[in-house]
């Protein structure tokens, strides 16, 4: 916890800030592909320890779409600590450690010290910066580029592979598409030689490939 705690924005809180947060913190192991809050759930805050988590927003169709992904230092729920309205929903991609945040003191905080507010302001702007360049990517990009953006951060290393275990559906779901296109998508990628099957699910033979993909159609 120490190590992802002193990577993150919270190591530019005053101390007796950061001390308050760990004391009321609480920590929590969730397993994969759990829920870890919901959409309209009191607003949140998480710090990731281990593991990756996705941000998914939902249509009122039930259509959903990653509009963020999160690993080891990232904070996730800042918008809904500022604003006091959460409007997405948090899942494991992976089994997640997570330490759940006092946001009633860093809102306390965030009012009344500048030292605090400030950081907070910063890293809120970030997040926006991050959606925003998924979302471009997700509206402007190929099925094949954003296909190849998502198997990049859904892998997870099983040994000396970089391994995707999600199915083609939920990474259908992952760009707002539906299965068909996007097995299309991972065909493609399978002829070019990028990624293969394997039982313990789609490696990917050339990351750097894969990367230039998600970059150019």
């Amino acid at each position: 916890m120490d190590q992802a705690w002193s990577s993150s924005f919270l190591a530019q809180l005053p101390g007796k800030v950061q001390s308050e947060l760990r004391d009321t913190a609480v920590a929590l192991t969730i397993p994969a592909g759990h829920i870890i809050y919901r959409a309209h759930d009191d607003p949140r805050l998480i710090l990731v320890i281990s593991g990756l988590v996705r941000i998914v927003a939902s249509s009122p169709e039930g259509r959903k779409a990653t509009i963020r992904y999160a690993s080891r230092a990232d904070c996730v729920g800042m918008v809904s600590v500022v604003t006091d309205s959460q409007e997405v929903t948090a899942e494991a991609v992976t089994a997640a450690e997570v330490l759940f945040l006092n946001v009633g003191r860093l809102q306390h905080f965030a009012r009344t010290e500048p030292a605090v507010g400030w950081p907070v302001a910063q890293f809120v702007g970030r997040v926006c910066t991050e959606v925003i360049e998924m979302m471009s990517s997700a509206l402007f990009g190929s099925v094949r580029q954003r296909v190849a953006r998502h198997l990049l951060d859904l892998a997870v290393r099983r040994g000396d592979d970089l391994v995707v275990v999600q199915d083609q559906q939920e990474i259908a779901d992952a760009i707002g598409s539906v299965r068909e296109v996007a097995g299309r998508a991972i065909r493609d990628l399978r002829e070019r030689g990028l990624v293969s099957r394997t039982d313990a699910g789609l490696r990917l033979d050339d990351p750097q490939g894969i990367h230039q993909i998600s970059l150019h159609s």
